[in-house]
């Protein structure tokens, strides 16, 4: 996504947007194009935001964690280009009793996290002008 806003003010409002979210929130890393957390999520969530792909009906989820990457570009005339992106480790145990043992799966996003962070700052912007 561009949008004509420098690329702070976009970092400050992804920032100050996910802290009144009062999403359970860890290990940031804010550097000047980029804002990097982990979204600590319950098993709804993870189910929700995530694809189970192989590991559906495999196992009984209990909880997970969403590596979200912000990051920011300027460009010419006074845009910025917006990217948001979403990784997922889920938690749980294996259902087949005589699988290896494993508590952690990698997940792949279906989506649905950068689109809720990215219409939080479309409708930001369009209620400024």
């Amino acid at each position: 996504m561009e949008v004509q806003t420098p690329a702070l003010d976009v970092q400050d409002f992804f920032q100050s947007f996910v802290r009144e979210q009062t999403w359970r929130i860890g290990e940031e890393n804010i550097a000047e194009d980029a804002w990097i957390f982990y979204r600590y999520i319950d098993k709804d969530e993870l189910l929700r935001f995530s694809k189970e792909g192989p590991f559906a009906g495999r196992v009984n989820w209990t909880q997970g964690k969403a590596l979200i990457q912000v990051r920011t570009r300027e460009l010419e005339k006074g845009f910025t280009r917006v990217e948001v992106t979403a990784r997922f480790r889920g938690y749980g145990q294996n259902v087949d009793r005589f699988a290896p043992p494993k508590d952690s799966w990698l997940l792949e996003s279906n989506g649905t996290l950068e689109k809720t962070l990215i219409s939080a700052l479309e409708s930001h912007l369009n209620s400024q002008h």
